[in-house]
């Protein structure tokens, strides 16, 4: 039931900081405005693609191909929430940037200092759906910073103080297993916000809310119910809960007062046993009338999935040519592994086209826009379909340049064996129908890579191959630039029309977001970057490019003043969890495991059957795995348990998980070894910061005047993974 309430945000309080931040910052970078259009971002990014066209292009063209090179660091922001990394695109309203974090707290920063103005956090409760605390961005306007949380509720902030104006909760978390990821969209008087539930059982809907007042003005269902057209395409009860998320945003043509939005894939995800038919409107393209919610078209590219593909990704508002004719375009560059091109007013199928290289779950797509060749995957045996179910591009945005005509997509080339089985539906629980084992192509290697299109033809202009999946959106601008970043922590530069790499700048952390503003005159790209690492065979976090992350040049991490006690916790964790086993931790265990990990978007019930990577079979070692659960892996979808369980509790829970592995853990003579971040010198006592210089606390800025930095190492006693900063209180020595 949707509750609704104005509030008055109690008197703020000091932040405090427990040490335990993720590499949750971001990252300005300044340079030496010319020209605005229509589409693109001018002077500020005001909206979650830029523009209300989504071509993630900036019209600023002061930092070119001749002078990129110059680029240089102007300050960095660390936010302090380190859970699941900083997935947000800031919006920029008048030189003031807007950010939040996925626990939903929203930060307004001097986009020329990056010094604080206001704050704000959420009191997010306890009862998370399976999607995890994830959150894209905020929406700017009326006055109102918008941001969505991880429990489904909709806030609106005063834009010039951060006091809460009203709150609403969407729909009860506990009951829809729904929540809000995505950035919501300001449309008129209206604030716009899609939810999450594609993998569950539920029954997808946007909804519009008075911006000024938090009241609902309409909610357009993804799923058509009795009486409604398209409710024919749902056997029985299938459309009660037959996903159709709507969990990312939503573009908008004012000329044509059409607001489109991207469904996501039906439910249960590989299995359509139980909904025989088209599944209207999953996987669709729907166009609405702002004003009222109703449906003026819809474009089904997929009628009844079993691939997990779904249609939820950025709608790119471009007028193109197209068979000789003018047409005002709607260029859909989508999970599957294909790029659908629409005409945004009537919804007709112009073109489709495949922008990644291997791909077998259909041999084509015909003139009229039909699926040829459907290949589907079978019940209880695996068969290998590409792309795989993270898709041919995830949820990071793809880019439009109006210079070069070109789309800039960051593509990965990877497939999944894919299993079904039968599954009931319940109420808000996961509900896909089958499991997913991440592969390479057939007879060709995983890879991914970042890639420019013709829009019209799908004609590949170039491509710059990547060493690891590129999970970062793309910026295109005026000055014929490509930006972008890596899980490696390599933020760079390409030449739009050559893909030649300009430039490039290590940061130490992942990179997700992006935008483009200008200050004081001088334009700055800015970047999110958060501590990525990926699995090794053993399963444990390793840091990318197997070194140190940009120690000096504050794209790091402050190491916690409590260091010893933390050392002392990893310590006891680690033998706890090698002795627990004999204690009824293993029974403790497998009930936590229930709670937290059992669900078919997790592990699964069995270590096996789950989306998340296979359990059975795999021998971790203790150290491996109690780093997992308790640090988690940023930007993979595990999250860190040291928040929610105790010590204890974690130990429990990993000596569980080691028995799915095969493997019990037995009792340790001797302790066991601590983890590779706690160096000889943390073990022997020495102090955090083997300098004087005082770290840089989050919530606040630090700023560079250039220069190579002179201070000494800082020890490596932080949670695994993490980094240091040789920064004085404010101002970094270069």
């Amino acid at each position: 039931m949707l509750q609704h309430q104005a509030v008055k945000q109690p008197a703020r309080r000091p932040p405090t900081y427990t040490g335990k931040y993720k590499l949750s910052w971001l990252l300005f970078v300044a340079a030496l405005p010319l020209y605005a259009q229509n589409g693109a971002a001018g002077d500020d990014w005001p909206t979650y693609g830029g523009a209300y066209g989504a071509w993630r292009y900036s019209a600023l063209s002061q930092v070119n191909r001749d002078n990129v090179q110059k680029l240089a660091p102007a300050w960095v922001f660390q936010t302090g929430d380190y859970e699941n990394g900083l997935q947000a695109t800031p919006i920029v309203v008048d030189g003031v940037l807007y950010l939040s974090t996925p626990n939903s707290w929203v930060f307004a920063l001097d986009g020329a200092t990056g010094q604080v103005r206001w704050e704000y956090r959420f009191p997010l409760s306890r009862s998370i759906p399976l999607y995890g605390k994830q959150n894209r961005g905020v929406a700017v306007g009326r006055g109102r910073v918008f941001v969505g949380t991880a429990d489904n509720h909709l806030v609106a902030l005063d834009q010039g103080t951060g006091q809460e104006v009203w709150r609403v909760n969407v729909e009860d978390a506990r009951q829809c297993g729904c929540n809000i990821t995505g950035a919501p969209l300001v449309v008129k008087d209206m604030v716009i916000t899609g939810v999450t539930g594609g993998d569950s059982a539920h029954r997808g809907y946007l909804t519009a809310f008075d911006a000024a007042t938090g009241r609902m003005r309409w909610r357009f269902f993804t799923i058509p119910g009795p009486g409604e057209k398209g409710h024919e395409t749902w056997p029985g009860e299938s459309w009660r809960y037959g996903g159709g998320a709507t969990w990312m945003t939503g573009s908008f043509d004012p000329d044509l007062n059409l607001l489109y939005w991207g469904v996501g894939n039906a439910a249960a995800d590989l299995n359509a046993a139980l909904r025989r038919g088209d599944n209207l409107y999953t996987d669709s393209v729907i166009a609405l009338d702002p004003d009222t919610g109703k449906l003026k078209w819809h474009y089904q590219e997929i009628p009844q999935d079993v691939w997990d593909y779904d249609a939820a990704y950025e709608m790119q508002l471009v007028d193109l040519t197209v068979g000789g004719r003018p047409r005002k375009a709607l260029v859909h560059v989508t999970k599957s592994g294909f790029t659908w091109v629409l005409d945004r007013t009537t919804g007709e199928f112009l073109k489709a086209w495949p922008f990644v290289k291997n791909y077998n779950w259909i041999t084509g797509i015909a003139p009229d826009g039909k699926l040829v060749g459907r290949n589907e995957p079978g019940a209880g045996k695996a068969k290998l379909l590409c792309p795989g179910t993270i898709g041919g591009k995830s949820w990071n945005q793809s880019a439009y340049s109006p210079r070069t005509g070109w789309v800039y997509i960051p593509v990965l080339e990877i497939c999944s064996d894919l299993i079904v089985r039968d599954e009931d539906p319940q109420e808000g629980r996961g509900f896909t129908g089958g499991n997913w084992i991440m592969k390479p192509p057939p007879a060709a290697k995983q890879e991914s890579y970042l890639a420019a299109f013709d829009p019209v033809t799908g004609a590949r202009q170039w491509s710059v191959p990547a060493t690891t999946w590129l999970l970062a959106s793309v910026l295109a601008t005026a000055g014929d630039l490509v930006f972008s970043g890596d899980p490696e922590g390599n933020f760079f530069a390409l030449d739009a029309r050559s893909g030649k790499r300009l430039w490039s700048f290590s940061t130490g952390a992942g990179h997700r977001g992006f935008g483009d503003y200008l200050f004081r005159r001088r334009q700055a790209v800015h970047r999110d970057s958060f501590g990525v690492g990926l699995p090794d065979r053993a399963g444990a976090r390793r840091p990318l490019a197997g070194k140190r992350s940009t120690a000096g040049l504050g794209a790091v991490r402050v190491c916690p003043s409590g260091g010893e006690a933390m050392k002392r916790a990893f310590l006891l964790l680690a033998i706890a969890a090698a002795s627990h086993a004999q204690e009824g931790g293993i029974e403790r265990g497998a009930q936590l495991y229930r709670t937290n990990c059992a669900t078919p978007y997790c592990h699964g019930p069995d270590g096996l059957a789950g989306r998340a990577p296979r359990l059975a079979g795999h021998h971790y070692n203790v150290n491996s795995m109690f780093k997992i659960i308790t640090w988690g892996i940023p930007g993979t979808g595990m999250p860190e348990f040291t928040t929610r369980l105790k010590t204890e509790e974690i130990a429990d829970l990993v000596a569980y998980a080691m028995t799915l592995g095969g493997s019990v853990a037995a009792p340790a003579p001797t302790p066991v070894a601590p983890p590779r971040a706690l160096t000889p010198e943390a073990k022997q006592g020495a102090r955090c910061s083997s300098t004087p210089l005082a770290p840089v606390p989050a919530g606040h800025a630090t700023n560079w005047t250039g220069g190579a930095c002179r201070s000494a190492p800082i020890s490596r006693c932080c949670r695994p993974a993490a980094s240091e900063i040789c920064a004085g209180s404010r101002r970094a020595t270069w």
